[in-house]
């Protein structure tokens, strides 16, 4: 599964943004804003409009 280009995190930022987080003890850390956002609109309506979106987006190429 090839991960779009503008998601990608290198794993240096991961791993930084992760041990911040473990340090603030934090139980659940999603890196990346636009990780969080786009978790954030799965969970409402928007969520399967979304994912069609992406999808066509990928598949395209």
């Amino acid at each position: 599964m090839d991960i779009s280009k503008g998601l990608w995190m290198n794993a240096e930022d991961v791993a930084r943004q992760s041990l911040a987080a473990l340090d603030s003890n934090r139980t659940v850390f999603i890196p990346c804003r636009k990780n969080r956002l786009l978790i954030g609109l799965s969970r409402t309506r928007l969520g399967p409009i979304l994912l069609r979106a992406l999808a066509k987006k990928r598949w395209k190429k």
